[in-house]
């Protein structure tokens, strides 16, 4: 059988906080954001900062370029093994 690494595994609350950190670190408001990435509301930026949901692969991917980080960077993950506990 072939061994594998740890299933990596987002951790949605701590990823947003990460990215509310590092938007707080550069300036950037939830409003700031919601008009590069043409949403419609603020509200789901808030919903991502506090670990309710995340953003899309694309608006992942546009953050990534706006903040000058890479998507492993804005997101914290953890193995399979801490995650179930």
């Amino acid at each position: 059988m072939k061994q594998f690494p740890a299933y990596p595994v987002i951790n949605i609350r701590e990823s947003g906080r990460n990215i509310r950190r590092i938007c707080r670190e550069q300036g950037y408001t939830a409003n700031d954001l919601r008009e590069y990435l043409y949403l419609a509301d603020e509200r789901v930026v808030w919903r991502w900062w506090s670990g309710r949901s995340l953003p899309n692969l694309s608006n992942l991917c546009a953050l990534s370029a706006l903040l000058k980080v890479t998507v492993n960077e804005m997101l914290v993950f953890e193995d399979e093994k801490s995650a179930g506990s």
